[in-house]
């Protein structure tokens, strides 16, 4: 599939629902390569206008963070400053700025935990080993120690649940 026919199938698959959006590129990644997958993302990035929802943007985002490399940060840099601004309590662009920073230190060769620890990431997936948990009562937070599992990096989480979406606070150990 071209790229111009995966961004109309996309672009259907949207217009009918958000779980359809995530359906298609649920599909895309059991059925694409990385390069393709992210070829596609960035283009979605770059064809992204004000009537697309934040959903379009932040998916195209995940999939760059998981599958881009070094041929997306310049297609990625130049789509940010153009990025639908859509400010609520978060700017979803932040979401772009993580997956070029983490296409940054991959395609520098070193690990991404520092990237994904630096832009707030979540702790989630099979990336961290989480180690401990507590519970910050007077903060209304939940700590976590987790360590990268490829490099071996520990970090202290500080999770505070926020009133939409819960906000992560790294530090290094």
């Amino acid at each position: 599939m071209s790229t111009d026919e995966a961004l109309g199938a996309l672009r259907e698959a949207f217009a009918e629902s958000l779980e359809a959006g995530h359906r298609w590129w649920r599909r895309a990644e059991a059925q694409a390569d990385s390069a393709t997958l992210a070829r596609w993302a960035a283009a979605a990035l770059t064809a992204m206008g004000p009537d697309d929802g934040i959903s379009w943007g932040m998916r195209a985002c995940d999939v760059l963070r998981r599958h881009g490399g070094a041929s997306e940060i310049e297609p990625l840099r130049a789509a940010r400053p153009g990025l639908p601004a859509r400010k609520a309590l978060r700017d979803w662009r932040l979401e772009a700025d993580r997956a070029l920073a983490v296409i940054e230190a991959r395609a520098a060769g070193r690990c991404t935990c520092e990237a994904e620890a630096r832009h707030g990431a979540p702790v989630a997936g099979p990336r961290w080993q989480v180690e401990g948990e507590a519970v910050d009562r007077a903060a209304y937070a939940i700590i976590h120690e987790v360590r990268c599992v490829p490099c071996g990096r520990r970090y202290r989480v500080e999770r505070q649940e926020g009133y939409h979406y819960p906000v992560f606070r790294w530090a290094k150990l």
